[in-house]
């Protein structure tokens, strides 16, 4: 029998998930002038420290863009980490039965054909169910880590770039 060969992904998803989102704004957007005091500008990224602050303000269309991208990714991270728990849940069935495989050979009467047939066919299908089981696992990790790279993309397009209150009320009431 063969180790399950997962890579545990968990640490870098939820890294994923408290970091900023993807993929960039639109360039065809002209650059707001520098905000006046007290104008009512914010911040995608809590706060607006950083580099955030030499940028320009985000256009409506480029805060509406951010916007829809946030929620894409935070969507992709809800299936990404149900996906994860039934993975994780597969794993274990995975390992207890591997564990009771090893039990019953230890007690197996080798003596017997029938017995020693009917353990080989359970081992099989362990090593079946195994191989099914990393054949998901390889597109799940690539998933989490294209999602990891569109994390960081809306983190250094949007996540620290300052906007105006006023058009994130304009945005949420629909125009």
């Amino acid at each position: 029998m063969h180790p399950i060969r997962f890579i545990a992904l968990r640490a870098v998803l939820c890294a994923v998930v408290t970091a900023g989102l993807a993929a960039g704004a639109g360039a065809a957007d002209k650059a707001k002038p520098p905000a006046k005091p007290g104008s009512g500008v914010a911040s995608l990224g809590g706060g607006g420290s950083g580099s955030g602050k030499d940028l320009p303000i985000l256009t409506r269309n480029q805060l509406r863009e951010c916007l829809a991208q946030q929620d894409k990714l935070h969507a992709d991270e809800t299936e990404v980490v149900a996906q994860q728990r039934d993975m994780d849940a597969d794993k274990a069935e995975i390992a207890q039965q591997g564990q009771a495989l090893q039990a019953e050979l230890a007690a197996l009467d080798r003596t017997s054909a029938s017995g020693v047939q009917a353990y080989n066919a359970r081992a099989v299908e362990h090593e079946r169910r195994i191989d099914a089981y990393n054949a998901r696992s390889r597109p799940f990790n690539a998933r989490v880590e294209e999602l990891k790279t569109q994390r960081a993309g809306w983190a250094r397009e949007c996540s620290n770039r300052r906007y105006l209150e006023d058009d994130l009320v304009i945005i949420k009431a629909g125009r």
